[in-house]
């Protein structure tokens, strides 16, 4: 429930934004109070790739970083959620480590690890 207040203060403050931009965002933060957090972080990063100079950038990376300490991952190391997408890749859980390295290059984008999952993406779309 407090992401959803912290959303409500946001637009409360008179903070106009695009209907689809705020649907996303909105929709990122009931799917993290449903404790649906893949789904989650896939609606945060479409909002963060599709708009990159949102006003909402920074609450999104911040839910997406609050969906990690919801699920049990106090501290996201970089390199421990880079590794969890490549997991997922070796248990053939392609769609989900495309939405877990995705996500990690919005939310690190400087981090060493964000060039690797960048390449991972890339060599996994030249397979299709």
């Amino acid at each position: 429930m407090m992401l959803i207040a912290v959303a409500a203060a946001g637009m409360a403050a008179g903070q106009a934004r695009p209907q689809a931009e705020t649907r996303l965002y909105d929709r990122g933060l009931l799917l993290i109070e449903a404790g649906e957090f893949e789904r989650a972080r896939l609606s945060l990063d479409t909002l963060l790739n599709d708009y990159p100079k949102s006003t909402l950038r920074a609450e999104a990376k911040a839910a997406i970083r609050a969906s990690w300490v919801r699920q049990g991952i106090v501290d996201p190391d970089p390199m421990l959620l880079f590794q969890e997408g490549q997991s997922r890749l070796t248990a053939g859980k392609r769609e989900g480590a495309l939405i877990f390295f995705a996500t990690f290059i919005n939310v690190y984008p400087a981090s060493e690890y964000a060039q690797k999952a960048r390449q991972t993406i890339k060599a996994l779309a030249a397979k299709d």
